[in-house]
């Protein structure tokens, strides 16, 4: 009752079309709720995360995480790829932020500056053949929050595999921006994001 969801016609039709998906977006409000929302509504969605460096925290951290209905968590690394490409081959969802600063990703404009990107979300996309799809929650009053859905994209699928993935990264920055610009207090990042 007190998250209004707007855009799930995308998501259903993503839903119909039954390729899977990969939701993304950024540190906006309570972005933990973006995942669970899907969860409640259907979805089988893994989605990916960086461990704390606090094993306490980190263990507090994924026992609220299952309590909230997302059980199913790849961690960064070696090991979360293979759990990610074995949940794409079921042609589930995945859940993951991209505004993250990727020191070995890729190089892509944000802001109009280039920042190294991480280019997960365009890659599996590319190689499954399925859609990505922008979501954003912004909270209204006290603990309330809308959260948005938006048309999927696809990214492209040339002989160019480094610029299909490029364009798809942008693509997520033009919308992480967007959202960004007309929310700035909605966003919270504490690193350097940007090299200079």
């Amino acid at each position: 009752s007190r998250v209004e969801v707007r855009g799930m016609e995308h998501v259903e039709q993503v839903v119909r079309d039954g390729k899977g998906a990969i939701f993304v977006s950024g540190h906006f409000a309570n972005w933990e709720l973006l995942a669970a929302g899907l969860v409640q509504r259907g979805l089988a969605v893994m989605t990916v995360y960086r461990a704390a460096s606090n094993p306490l925290a980190d263990k507090i951290i994924t026992e609220l995480r299952h309590a909230m209905g997302t059980p199913n968590q790849a961690p960064k690394g070696p090991a979360g790829a293979r759990m990610l490409l074995s949940w794409m081959n079921a042609r589930n969802y995945v859940a993951m932020l991209s505004d993250q600063k990727m020191n070995d990703g890729v190089e892509a404009d944000f802001f109009g500056r280039p920042a190294m990107c991480p280019p997960a979300a365009a890659q599996l996309a590319r190689r499954f053949g399925c859609p990505i799809i922008f979501a954003s929650i912004r909270r209204t009053t006290g603990a309330h929050f809308i959260i948005e859905v938006q048309e999927p994209f696809y990214v492209p699928e040339t002989k160019n595999r480094a610029g299909d993935i490029l364009a798809g990264v942008n693509e997520i920055n033009r919308r992480l921006e967007e959202f960004i610009r007309a929310h700035p207090a909605q966003w919270l990042w504490l690193h350097r994001r940007w090299p200079d």
